[in-house]
């Protein structure tokens, strides 16, 4: 059994909601830290969906403001982090392990 650290996202989120990460086939994914980084001069709103389950839902972040959670939340083989926010100024940082 391998445990790999991941950079699950890296990148500004979408405008329309699309998948940012897919756990690999025949993998567990245990996804540990979010960051979400505002970098725009007004505030903005943004949706995380784990499997698609809300974990963010319409949730408004603040002009220039970075908000980060360190959680434990367990996707198996196949399943999805998908999101999306308002403005294209807003960057998310998620990483966690992929077991396989």
């Amino acid at each position: 059994m391998a445990v790999t650290t991941k950079q699950m996202y890296l990148s500004s989120l979408p405008t329309t909601s699309g998948t940012l990460y897919t756990v690999t086939l025949g993998s567990t994914a245990v996804c540990t830290n979010i960051v979400i980084c505002n970098s725009n001069a007004t505030a903005i709103t943004f949706y995380l969906n784990f499997n698609s389950q809300p974990f963010a839902y319409a949730l408004s972040v603040a002009a220039n403001t970075t908000i980060t959670w360190d959680v434990k939340i367990a996707l198996t083989s196949a399943q999805t982090i998908t999101g999306y926010a308002s403005n294209s100024a807003v960057y998310a940082m998620i990483s966690g392990v992929e077991i396989s």
